[in-house]
């Protein structure tokens, strides 16, 4: 407990962050198919310091060692409708292996 006290404020204020996102799947019981969209959304959004903000945050959370800009220019290569149906896992398995494998149609939802 000592050690949290002796936190910086920073490490706090994402405690206290994380918490409450905690509180809320609790209270809203989110399935995955929420986040699955989410997801999607934001690939969809088509500027670059954008994507390097999602793809470097879904590689810290996830801890994924992904290649950020290699990632940023396979989703920047697919069209929207590609970037809007890119399966969260498929991604996620895309980048842990910086994209040595092509695209397949499982890696999309029909």
């Amino acid at each position: 407990m000592r050690q949290i006290m002796d936190a910086p404020p920073e490490i706090i204020e994402q405690l206290l962050t994380f918490n409450e996102f905690k509180n809320c799947l609790r209270k809203d019981k989110l399935n995955s198919s929420y986040y699955e969209k989410v997801f999607n959304w934001q690939l969809s959004i088509d500027d670059n310091e954008y994507l390097r903000n999602i793809v470097s945050a879904y590689d810290e959370v996830f801890q994924l060692q992904a290649d950020i800009d290699k990632t940023i220019t396979m989703l920047k290569a697919m069209d929207r409708n590609k970037r809007e149906t890119l399966k969260r896992e498929r991604f996620f398995h895309h980048c842990r292996h910086n994209w040595i494998e092509p695209l397949t149609k499982e890696d999309f939802k029909e």
